[in-house]
């Protein structure tokens, strides 16, 4: 259950900075805000049931890795080839910490 956590926690972690870039109104900074705290509370829940090191690294991977492929593939904004080099450590690095860590 932890990781349903950590997961649903990463992908929220991709979406609330979208609304910080387009939000035009207080209903969509509302909006954005409601957001961020499902996330946190997500967060939270994950950090009870896993590794506090391994929870947070795998939420800011997700995030980091979420928010490139929206920016790359959605928004159309230039990237280089040695990021995506470089991500993929990250996804790599996220991998091996989820076949090491067990969920209680």
């Amino acid at each position: 259950m932890g990781w349903i956590y950590l997961i649903s926690a990463g992908g929220l972690e991709v979406i609330w900075p979208l609304g910080l870039k387009y939000s035009c109104n207080p209903f969509m900074w509302i909006g954005t805000m409601l957001v961020v705290a499902v996330n946190f509370y997500l967060l939270i829940k994950a950090y009870e049931r896993l590794p506090a090191s391994t929870a947070y690294t795998v939420f800011a991977g997700i995030g980091t890795l979420g928010i490139f492929m929206v920016d790359a593939f959605v928004i159309k904004e230039a990237f280089h080839l040695l990021a995506i080099i470089f991500l993929m450590c990250i996804l790599i690095g996220i991998i091996g910490l989820k076949l090491v860590t067990t969920d209680d």
